[in-house]
């Protein structure tokens, strides 16, 4: 499986009829997991976000990739879209990659592994703003886009329920409301079923499995 625009793709079982098989767009990590025992190998791509499965498989215009094997083939330079494009380029180029493997390394673990960074730039991150849950991820701190407060916005990564706590230093650690709000930011009636509260300024959640939920949260004055 894949990581892809906020989600965890399954090879072969996740993708929709008709759809492009030569080649697929990675996010953060492409994970190669032995189904009897669980074993994982994890690979990371930061700078070629293109892969190929199975086999190099540009313009075979495939209908169909059943997965038997592990092959993954990085794509890292894509000279077939010619149109107002060179169809060559010079020079030095540096690709990086990062490997890892363990007994049942999980989405979240995957995620963390494909985004390193040094303790000093993750001490300044848990600053701004933390979640207490190894299976949540911060997707996403920023201003409103009308003013009025910021919008937080937590994805589940795992598959399961779970309680989180999230500290936001960025606005003093007091956080005096949050409202559930939809994908461009606007109250929405659907998703006050989200349940969260305030508590000494901090606030808890409670996320479904694989859910990308977003808040509206407005500071103490």
């Amino acid at each position: 499986d894949y990581e892809a625009a906020g989600a965890v793709v399954r090879a072969g079982r996740d993708w929709l009829p008709h759809a492009c098989l030569d080649w697929f767009a990675v996010e953060d990590f492409v994970r190669l997991r032995d189904p009897n025992n669980g074993f994982s190998v994890v690979w990371t791509t930061p700078d070629a976000p293109l892969m190929e499965l199975q086999d190099i498989n540009t313009h075979k215009w495939l209908s169909a990739l059943p997965i038997h094997n592990g092959r993954v083939y990085s794509y890292f330079m894509n000279n077939y879209w010619h149109t107002n494009y060179k169809a060559a380029q010079e020079g030095r180029f540096v690709f990086r990659y990062s490997i890892t493997s363990g007994a049942n390394i999980c989405n979240a673990a995957a995620a963390h592994f494909a985004r390193p960074w040094s303790p000093q730039v993750e001490e300044s991150l848990a600053q701004l703003v933390a979640v207490n849950n190894p299976h949540v991820q911060v997707m996403a701190l920023k201003r409103a886009d009308d003013g009025r407060g910021y919008v937080l916005r937590l994805r589940e990564m795992d598959g399961t329920h779970g309680d989180a706590t999230v500290t936001i230093g960025a606005l003093g650690h007091r956080t005096a409301s949050a409202a559930p709000a939809n994908g461009i930011e606007w109250s929405c009636a659907r998703e006050n079923e989200l349940r969260s509260t305030i508590e000494d300024g901090k606030l808890r959640v409670h996320l479904h499995p694989y859910q990308i939920a977003t808040w509206r949260v407005v500071p103490e004055e």
